[in-house]
């Protein structure tokens, strides 16, 4: 059971408001800067530790629901030995319908409160970028920072073919200031449990 997958649209659209950024390499009075905000997230270790424990969390609840479907399973087999029209029958029947209707609500919730806690850890973490980002700015005084990939085209792939293409950032001579975003970012440590994990509830 799947509940989220890597939300590169949200990455995008957070880390888009970027604008100001100068590293320690770039001569004073460089005006644009480049990043690798992709790259940045995979090596953002506070970042990947957060949606671990999400991860972690989805298949512990993949677990339960998988065992209260089979307890479903059984009690089905239960109301297909009463015979039909029976009181006994209709009465597990409804149980089971009752049972279907509460653990559906309950994966529900737990669907909507993953991805809360994955749209928090998120945020946090643009927020971590852009204080960097700020404190960076200042200290050099850039006045732009641009997106651009630095990985490279896979010639056996029409996608990345065409992203490559498409790339705004056709050469650049060290203005990539990615690894030392990364190397502020991965500094001391990250609060941990990022809203309420699932709980299975009690019997």
């Amino acid at each position: 059971m799947k509940y989220f997958s890597f939300h590169a649209p949200l990455v995008a659209g957070l880390l888009l408001a970027i604008v100001s950024l100068m590293p320690r390499t770039a001569p004073a009075g460089t005006g644009i800067v480049l990043v690798d905000i992709p790259k940045v997230f995979e090596n953002h270790q506070r970042f990947k530790d957060r949606m671990a424990e999400i991860k972690q969390d989805v298949q512990k609840f993949d677990t339960y629901l998988r065992g209260e479907r089979q307890k479903l399973a059984a009690r089905e087999q239960e109301r297909e030995k009463q015979p039909a029209g029976s009181a006994a029958r209709k009465q597990i029947e409804a149980q089971l319908t009752q049972a279907a209707a509460d653990l559906e609500v309950r994966r529900q919730l737990e669907v909507k409160n993953v991805r809360e806690r994955e749209a928090r850890v998120y945020l946090e973490a643009y927020q971590e970028v852009v204080q960097h980002v700020s404190v960076l700015s200042a200290r050099y005084g850039a006045s732009l920072v641009m997106r651009y990939s630095s990985k490279p085209i896979d010639g056996n792939r029409r996608d990345s073919i065409m992203v490559g293409v498409n790339r705004p950032v056709v050469y650049q001579d060290r203005l990539d200031i990615t690894q030392q975003v990364i190397d502020r970012l991965n500094r001391g440590l990250a609060p941990k449990n990022i809203g309420q994990g699932f709980v299975p509830p009690r019997r």
